[in-house]
């Protein structure tokens, strides 16, 4: 079962270590110091970022972010568990 709590520094800088191939190749993130050098992304404070795991392994997280009458959903999933239904089990939550 997974469970999820708010992204934490420490998590932020193990995301944007993620390396994705082949396809999935446009989703791996600058390193967070230059997200934090540009206040974008994981260090953009309007944005909420949302950690999942299941046991000991971060799976994945999730953004939320609003802007005037939208909300914006984003997802991201550790490239180790790709395919594997945690997407869709962590937008159920």
């Amino acid at each position: 079962m997974l469970t999820y709590h708010r992204t934490t520094e420490e998590e932020k800088y193990s995301i944007t270590n993620w390396k994705y191939e082949g396809k999935y190749s446009i989703y791996t993130e600058k390193p967070y110091e230059e997200h934090k050098r540009n206040h974008y992304g994981f260090a953009n404070p309007q944005n909420n970022f949302f950690s999942f795991y299941e046991n000991e392994n971060l799976i994945g997280f999730i953004n939320l972010y609003e802007e005037n009458t939208e909300i914006f959903f984003g997802i991201g999933v550790n490239p180790e568990f790709c395919n594997k239904g945690y997407g869709q089990q962590m937008t159920l939550l």
